[in-house]
């Protein structure tokens, strides 16, 4: 055996013989392979490798030719070896040039990553090793080795100090930190200890290696944003903030810069790095996440093109980007909550955060498992949650274009889906092929509503009610001015200081629920809902456990939380019967009291609730059944569509006089009417449509009785 196959493939014949001689010799000179005897080449199985070394001489071939059959293969071997000491001598001497394109690619890399030639060295022979099967073998043969012991083969091989040699591979190396070279932190043979990284060796035997090929390979350009900085107005000062710093940074050449995006998936952080870019007039360039064979690249992988990248761009306006940052901190993708051990050391990859001459940009879904020292040298962080209903209306209305095929209560409503700004896109998209470019409602919901499942598992039904173009506070008979109050929240914004909590209450139907949606709104909120029977659990501290979650829940969406049937645990203690009953009232109190958002409760019985409960809530605003004028009111809204013929006065005074008569109608009543005649698909009359609201009215009082609710 000489030489591998691979190398006759990739360079002219015996164009590296010379050099892998040399490196041969010198390990033979300068280990202990000169001393092997038979006992001890069969121990430490290299008989491929003193062969490599006793055939690599023609007078050791010719003297042990013919004697094969008489000998045994290690003592021929032995024989073999002294043949070739005598006539080469015991002198380690410099290898020899490996010749083009190696020699002048490896002087490339040197210059593109301000190496040294104690570097270059090392670089040439790492490079040999992995072109040729049988030096692979001779440096497999020394056995699992640390780091020291590396680098003695490679000081025996290249013949260089081996002091210069451990310090090229120390962390904070030159070499080290060019992310060329893989140095593995277990003890393993030779070829898996330090290697040259991925792709690295393909380049090195290409013709004519140049930076561009360096980038494409391992840094690829990111696309152009398909975003404006519109699109990010929910962050828009954070935006301004680190635009100004990033520009500062490059300008000033500071080292230490990285800028952290983090958020759940789909919220654009991705895209808001190719915005940034774009703003700065910089180059954005992409730590590469696939191998060769486009399976996931190791973390330790992405690391070294991580380096690579700081050396290739130090003098140039460009950042880098690095996502799935949680790849480097052992977090296994298949199991989120276990994580393993770190790609890299602590010290070593907080010193890498302070000294990084490119700035990066850093992105992760979620800061599970990230050591606290890491997140303390990130220059700025961004934190992007899901878009708010006002944010997803503008992206849907930007969407639908110029086409103005959906109506702004369509669009307040299709907005109610907690899409992805990308999920969005995709679903107006897909509406508009389906619908020949003007998609309607029910189209465009009908890839909404599977895209939101699919994510987050959520089942959106949106209500047209809850929408601003259609309610009317002014038609909700409260102890309070409500379009005074929603005046008043529409402008609050959230701080450290206090949140905002309202208690509603009033009989069933009266409107409170609708009002809290009709809020949020306006406030630019989603709501998360919570019933009685959502947190009411038999297992005792399960209730606490739901209502601390529920609070949780609201936070990390910043969405207005809504507790309906809120009696259900927040009766008085001193009415209560159990412990648990008291532990729950509590848990809620100090949830509310830490709560920083938007918070309200429904309730059709108040009288039993909890006193201390009810003075946490800055609003206290009762709900009554409707007046007659906001009845009548209410009536034509309703019902004018629906009666056959117009609501012209006569008939409007026939509404008028048998409402006044009535008491205790609500909005429900009206609402639940209007889906009756829905459901039968023809118009009526108003005398039917006052006979329908009646028996609503029967209904309630005959259920009031059952149900314990007051009389209206």
């Amino acid at each position: 055996m000489s030489t591998s196959h691979l190398l006759r493939i990739l360079a002219p014949a015996g164009v590296l013989d010379g050099t892998i001689r040399d490196y041969a010799h010198n390990l033979l000179v300068s280990t202990d392979l000169q001393r092997l005897g038979a006992a001890a080449i069969r121990q430490l199985h290299v008989i491929d490798v003193v062969k490599v070394m006793a055939a690599m001489h023609p007078d050791a071939e010719a003297k042990t030719r013919g004697k094969t059959e008489r000998r045994q293969p290690e003592k021929e071997l032995e024989l073999g070896l002294s043949a070739y000491l005598r006539h080469e001598g015991t002198a380690p001497r410099a290898p020899a040039t490996p010749g083009e394109p190696l020699d002048g690619n490896i002087e490339t890399l040197l210059d593109l990553l301000d190496l040294s030639a104690i570097d270059g060295a090392i670089l040439q022979f790492l490079t040999v090793v992995q072109l040729d099967g049988g030096l692979s073998n001779l440096v497999d043969s020394f056995g699992d080795v640390s780091v020291p012991l590396a680098a003695a083969v490679i000081a025996a091989a290249t013949n260089a100090p081996f002091r210069t040699v451990q310090s090229a591979l120390s962390p904070e190396s030159s070499l080290r930190r060019s992310g060329a070279i893989v140095l593995e932190r277990r003890v393993v043979r030779f070829s898996n200890k330090v290697h040259l990284r991925w792709g690295v060796l393909d380049l090195a035997v290409t013709p004519g290696l140049t930076r561009a090929h360096l980038l494409s390979r391992f840094l690829p350009r990111a696309c152009a944003p398909s975003l404006q900085p519109s699109d990010y107005a929910h962050v828009a000062r954070e935006v301004r903030l680190v635009t100004d710093l990033l520009s500062a940074c490059l300008r000033d050449r500071r080292q230490g810069v990285h800028l952290l995006l983090h958020g759940p998936t789909g919220t654009g952080k991705t895209e808001l790095a190719r915005l940034l870019a774009c703003e700065l007039g910089a180059e954005l360039f992409m730590v590469q996440g696939d191998d060769d064979a486009g399976e996931p690249a190791e973390p330790s992988e992405r690391l070294s093109s991580l380096l690579l990248g700081q050396r290739l761009l130090r003098t140039a306006r460009s950042l880098l980007l690095f996502d799935e940052m949680e790849d480097l901190f052992g977090r296994r993708k298949a199991d989120e909550e276990r994580l393993g051990k770190p790609t890299m050391g602590k010290q070593w990859f907080t010193s890498f955060l302070e000294r990084n001459q490119v700035p990066v940009v850093w992105i992760t879904n979620s800061l599970r498992g990230v050591d606290r020292a890491y997140l303390r040298r990130f220059t700025y962080s961004i934190e992007l949650r899901e878009l708010n209903l006002h944010r997803r209306a503008e992206i849907l209305a930007k969407c639908v274009g110029e086409s103005r095929s959906l109506s702004k209560p369509d669009i307040a409503a299709l907005a109610q889906y907690r899409c992805s700004p990308a999920q969005v896109a995709a679903s107006v998209s897909s509406a508009r092929l389906v619908s020949g470019d003007r998609p309607t409602r029910d189209q465009v919901e009908q890839f909404l509503a599977p895209a939101e499942l699919l994510v987050s598992g959520r089942q959106t039904r949106p209500s047209q009610a809850c929408l601003s173009e259609t309610y009317r506070a002014d038609l909700v008979n409260s102890s309070e001015d409500l379009d005074a109050v929603t005046s008043q929240l529409e402008r609050w914004r959230p701080s450290a200081d206090v949140g905002v909590s309202l208690y509603l209450f009033g009989p069933p139907g009266t409107g409170k629920s609708e009002y809290v949606r009709y809020l949020a709104s306006r406030m630019g909120l989603d709501v998360v809902q919570r019933n009685g029977s959502d947190l009411i659990s038999k297992w005792v501290g399960e209730t606490e456990k739901n209502i601390a979650e529920a609070f949780r829940d609201a936070e990390a969406h910043r969405a207005l939380l809504l507790f309906d049937e809120a009696d259900t645990f927040l009766r008085s203690r001193q009415l209560a019967a159990a412990r648990w009953e008291v532990t729950e009232v509590n848990e809620f109190l100090q949830q509310l009291e830490h709560f920083r958002g938007v918070a309200a409760c429904t309730t059709n019985l108040w009288e039993d609730i909890d006193e201390a409960a009810l003075r946490r809530f800055v609003f206290k605003i009762e709900f009554r059944p409707m007046r007659d004028d906001q009845a009548v009111s209410l009536f034509g809204l309703a019902f004018g569509e629906l009666v056959d013929g117009e609501l012209d006065r006569q008939r409007l005074a026939i509404v008028r006089d048998h409402l006044r008569a009535r008491s205790g109608l609500t909005p429900n009543d009206f609402a639940a009417v209007q889906q009756k005649i829905r459901t039968l698909g023809s118009k009526t009359t108003v005398t039917e449509l006052l006979r329908f609201l009646d028996v609503e009215l029967r209904a309630k009082k005959v259920g009031s009785r059952h149900a314990g609710f007051a009389q209206p």
